[in-house]
């Protein structure tokens, strides 16, 4: 039986593997930006095709952002700035 963890409780606890294994850092990194990304929008109550129009972005992108597939810093920062946010990238 496959156990089930809600995506707060995932992002907390993984992050101390991410020394151990490289393929997980990249998928952890590209959830966790998924789930930004989310939160931020749904937090200011936009759909997902209103985030796309306020970035100047095609719908699909935001989409397969949503959905943990890789992008550009450049696309992150557009939706940032259309969230009214800055976009803050640190490596540890």
């Amino acid at each position: 039986m496959m156990s089930t963890i809600n995506l707060d409780d995932f992002l907390a606890a993984g992050t101390h593997k991410l020394t151990e294994n490289p393929g997980f850092q990249l998928e952890y990194t590209k959830v966790a930006i998924a789930a930004t990304v989310m939160k931020a929008r749904e937090a200011q109550g936009l759909s997902q095709a209103a985030l796309a129009k306020k970035a100047a972005l095609p719908l699909a992108t935001v989409v397969k952002i949503e959905k943990g597939s890789n992008t550009t810093i450049e696309t992150l920062s557009r939706i940032a700035s259309a969230l009214g946010k800055t976009l803050q990238i640190t490596v540890k």
